[in-house]
């Protein structure tokens, strides 16, 4: 039996990323620029940034090509993050949520294209039902803003 030590943390990811998302309907950011909002979670992310580095005792090790992408990987994450502020600001909330959830779509397409990942016939079911929902979710989408 593989290791299940990753579902304590994959939880944890699930509640937090819940709340990111949620948040910002929550205090509405029809009240304020979705530019204003991502700024103040920057300054959230750096906090969080700056107890990781205490906590490590300021010993990054990390070469340089992977701090790159790892840049690289925060730099489409927050313009993500502003385009989904931006959407759930002007559009249905639940579609919105939804739809975006569905990322790892695109993540395991370009694992399988560029990785050579494979996927096996219940992952493509899986992500056929997926899409199926969002088309289900998107149906109701007047109603949901």
């Amino acid at each position: 039996m593989a290791s299940l030590v990753w579902i304590f943390p994959a939880v944890i990811c699930f509640l937090f990323w819940g709340l990111w998302g949620f948040i910002p309907k929550f205090i509405s950011t029809e009240n304020v620029s979705p530019y204003a909002f991502l700024l103040c979670e920057c300054i959230g992310s750096f906090l969080v940034g700056v107890i990781l580095l205490v906590g490590m005792k300021f010993q990054v090790d990390i070469d340089m090509k992977t701090g790159l992408i790892a840049v690289l990987a925060g730099v489409c994450g927050m313009l993500g993050v502003l385009a989904y502020y931006m959407a759930v600001s002007k559009g249905p909330f639940g579609l919105i949520a939804v739809a975006t959830a569905l990322y790892p779509i695109l993540s395991i397409g370009l694992a399988y294209a560029f990785l050579g990942s494979k996927i096996n016939v219940q992952q493509g079911i899986g992500i056929v039902l997926a899409l199926v929902a969002i088309g289900l979710i998107s149906s109701g989408a007047e109603d949901a803003h």
